[in-house]
């Protein structure tokens, strides 16, 4: 069998299973994405900007009417090669759906082939190879990112890269030779390329693995300096290229600083995201073999922790992480073992494997590292498909041994490989793999009948301000609403139509984490005047269904309002209350509305002033101590009108600046005006007496909007 054939077969058959698994029969259409809940939603959403717009850094249609920037999202340049993937895809599909789907299912023959790729260049048999990287590609890791959301990571066709750069480092094989365009030079170098392109996670395991490997062999008294250039060349060229896709963000912060509330992580994280040993050998709950699915019930019936998912490998898997156990218990204690256990392959994959594994599991390397140096890299449960990886490597050389047992009878040989696949293919797919194509189908169809009814409203280039506001990117649910949520309207419009929704959180573009804390009138005759053309409104991202919400948005529009079919959006035209708005206001004031809505006044209470709560009857209240600040920061370039409104049980005197405002008695309504010019001011609250004093209903805004709350529209 020559080389070509067994690559086809293997990335055939790694397709043919796929398909089976994911039971593509039932696929309702290729554009219901397979995936269509929280992460999903906002890769979906970066397929649909990389085919309206080009690519994944810029995206006009969202975080309107600026535009939406991910510069501060650092961990999308090392994902470069799969947003090629994605743009490639887009220019034989604009529909974001489509594009998902089918960018999964390039990633089962890819995966193969990386993996009998690998595993040839380590010198094992054909047959085995191919049969091992069939194996490889259709693990339930693959099933369960792609399934979830995480399709970026269930493209894993570089970890059979990194672990053979890993075990050529400990065997002293060359990556690199005299001349750059030599061979094995060219190969190391498009590895190192495609590492540093496929995700930061990935890169950083290999990273690790090969300066282990490094290390490794330079303990090693007969080492040569050529082992530690060898994987040195191969670290630094990673490196290299990683710098270069993260120079995007890099630049961007120097020009914009630095923005301190995107990718933040706890350490702690990493022990919930840690490497479970124990269900790294265990079989899925959902598993075909009733036994199996017994064992898995009595784990997962009483799990302590919620992480990522089940990084089981398959049945095969297990077999080889016993091989690799037995053949480090060799290595160590030495005796005497046959020519398979003894292998140098074996061994040094073996190491690579017990690395992936000290590394990964919880409260090991990967919290190490966290704590200790970094915290940003915290689901280090991911590295499973390295261990994964090792494992079959040891099915892979045991299959060659039998092989060499079955060198004249190639027909029993060939019916082992094809048992092999069948027997992965069954074990590791089932009902997990399949996706719920009746409910995505419902969830697609119905979202994209009701943004095609705001489109016929609205037209092809309104604008449409999307509540409750929610942080973009990353954030904890908003009441029923999970994270990204607000994309299911962008993702079924036309590019020409603008969201809200999707504004960098620290950045001026995000005006609306300001306007969240407005009345929601004072937000609708803003958002009117700022040229917004619709409200959309989510109801479960309020308490209680949202029924008082929508009653408001009922009053205050004055516009019949249009409800998907489940109920739970709903969207209001502002164009006819924009034109109320208007005939009552100056074009100066509807102006300084507008500036004062897209460039807020900030607001920071200092710690002397507790934080919103809310009292007996659901209003607002905040606790002053003596005496505390409220830091005020104008970002427009004239000075603008400010206006406090509070009522304190206390006297309050007021000061701006060290000048005095005036006091506030208590309980009366407080309503006091002054000017603030720009850049950053500070307001100061004083009290006599030593008990806290409440602050009732405190409001900081722009009295251009504060002349709204008086408004009746």
């Amino acid at each position: 069998m020559r080389e070509g054939p067994a690559l086809l077969a293997a990335c055939a058959a790694s397709l043919v299973i796929a398909a089976i698994g994911l039971q593509l029969w039932d696929a309702p259409s290729l554009s219901v994405p397979w995936a269509y809940d929280q992460d999903a939603l906002s890769l979906l959403m970066g397929f649909k900007g990389i085919a309206d717009h080009g690519w994944i850094w810029t995206n006009g249609s969202l975080g309107a009417p600026a535009g939406q920037q991910l510069y501060d999202f650092g961990s999308l340049g090392p994902d470069n090669l799969h947003w090629a993937i994605a743009w490639i895809v887009s220019r034989f599909t604009d529909q974001p759906g489509a594009i998902y789907n089918v960018f999964l299912l390039i990633t089962f023959p890819l995966t193969a082939a990386a993996g009998y790729l690998s595993l040839r260049w380590l010198d094992v048999q054909r047959g085995a190879a191919c049969a091992v990287a069939i194996a490889y590609a259709v693990i339930p890791f693959h099933f369960f990112r792609g399934l979830n959301g995480h399709l970026l990571l269930a493209d894993y066709a570089v970890i059979p890269l990194g672990v053979f750069l890993a075990v050529c480092v400990i065997l002293r094989r060359p990556l690199f030779e005299r001349g750059w365009r030599s061979a094995t030079t060219m190969r190391t170098l498009v590895i190192c390329v495609l590492i540093a392109s496929s995700g930061i996670y990935y890169a950083a395991f290999v990273v690790v693995l090969l300066a282990i490997a490094v290390l490794a062999t330079r303990l090693e008294r007969d080492d040569r300096n050529a082992t530690l250039l060898n994987g040195m060349g191969a670290l630094a060229a990673i490196v290299f290229v990683l710098i270069l896709n993260l120079l995007p963000t890099v630049l961007y912060h120097r020009a914009h600083g630095a923005n301190d509330l995107t990718g933040q992580r706890d350490a702690d994280e990493s022990l919930k995201f840690g490497l479970s040993l124990i269900e790294q050998v265990l079989p899925a709950p959902e598993h075909r073999f009733a036994p199996f699915r017994r064992l898995a019930d009595e784990y997962w019936g009483v799990r302590p922790l919620d992480s990522e998912g089940d990084p089981w490998g398959g049945t095969l898997s297990v077999l080889g992480l016993l091989v690799l156990a037995a053949s480090l218990c060799v290595a160590l204690v030495g005796g005497v073992a046959g020519r398979f256990l003894t292998d140098r392959r074996l061994r040094a994959t073996a190491l690579v494997g017990l690395t992936a594994t000290l590394l990964g599991a919880t409260g090991a390397g990967g919290a190490f590292v966290s704590f200790v140096l970094n915290p940003s890299l915290r689901a280090w449960n991911r590295i499973s498909v390295v261990i994964v990886f090792c494992a079959l490597v040891a099915v892979a050389i045991a299959l060659e041994a039998i092989g060499r047992r079955l060198r004249h009878r190639a027909g029993a040989y060939a019916a082992v490989l094809v048992a092999v696949v069948v027997f992965a293919a069954w074990d590791q797919t089932g009902s997990a793999s399949r996706p719920d194509y009746a409910k995505l189908e419902r969830a697609w169809n119905g979202d994209a009948t009701f943004v095609k009814n705001i489109n016929k409203t609205i037209g092809d280039r309104g604008m449409v301000y999307q509540l409750p506001y929610m942080e973009f990117p990353e954030t904890a649910p908003v009441n029923g609403m999970g994270d990204y949520q607000p994309f299911r309207g962008p993702l079924h419009a036309p590019a020409s139509m603008r969201w809200s929704y999707g504004a960098m959180k620290g950045r001026p573009a995000d005006f609306q984490v300001a306007a969240d804390l407005l009345p929601l009138a004072t937000q609708l005759r803003a958002a009117a005047l700022a040229g917004f053309d619709g409200v959309w409104l989510d109801r479960v991202g309020y308490t209680g269904t949202g029924a008082r919400e929508v009653r408001e948005l009922a009053q205050i529009t004055g516009a019949p309002l249009q409800r998907s079919a489940t109920g739970t959006l709903v969207f209001a035209d502002l164009r006819p209350l924009r034109r109320r708005l208007m005939a009552t206001r100056t074009p100066a004031e509807q102006a300084a509305v507008t500036a004062a809505l897209l460039q807020p006044l900030g607001v920071d209470y200092g710690a002397q002033i507790t934080g919103p709560a809310h009292d007996a009857h659901g209003r607002v209240t905040r606790r002053l101590q003596g005496s505390g600040t409220i830091t005020l920061t104008n970002p427009q370039q004239q000075a603008r009108t400010v206006r406090l409104t509070v009522t304190p049980d206390a006297d309050v005197a007021l000061t701006l600046d060290g000048q005095a405002l005036g006091t506030l008695t208590a309980g009366d309504p407080g309503d006091i005006a002054f000017t603030v010019q720009p850049g950053e001011h500070m307001l100061g609250l004083t009290t006599r007496g030593v008990r806290p004093v409440t602050l009732l209903d405190p409001v900081v805004e722009d009295s251009a909007l504060a002349a709204l709350d008086d408004a009746a529209g």
